[in-house]
């Protein structure tokens, strides 16, 4: 149980990273386009053209880092999901057995409970008829 809680904080660590970099990518994205809309229309010749390049790698880097930190996250999360699977399968391996002689032997101990208390029934009824 312990494995599939961290499992589970694993996959929310994911949604939320995935949920950030939606946000940057697109606050990034508004940026650009303001930004760009803003500048004079290119000019190749432009000085400040090498300066806004500079400039848009900068913000796209931010979202370059939370995209490498979600697929970082995405892949401690598949990780920990075969884990907790193994063990998962590696516990009812080994434990199904048991389960299933439990159920076998009260399943026993039920028929001849019934078995006697059908025959103390049909005891009272021998004796009820003499």
């Amino acid at each position: 149980m312990q494995y599939q809680v961290e499992e589970m904080k694993l996959r929310d660590k994911c949604e939320d990273t995935r949920k950030e970099l939606t946000r940057k990518a697109r606050q990034f994205d508004d940026w650009q386009n303001k930004y760009m809309s803003r500048r004079t229309p290119p000019d190749e010749m432009d000085p400040d053209r090498a300066q806004d390049k500079d400039v848009i790698a900068e913000r796209k880097l931010v979202v370059d880092n939370v995209n490498q930190k979600m697929k970082a996250d995405e892949e401690a999360y598949q990780t920990q999901c075969i884990q907790v699977r193994e063990k998962s399968l590696t516990s009812l391996k080994t434990r199904l057995p048991e389960v299933f002689q439990a159920v076998f032997e009260f399943s026993c101990a039920s028929s001849d409970m019934y078995k006697n208390l059908w025959s103390i029934s049909q005891s009272g009824k021998l004796n009820e008829s003499l």
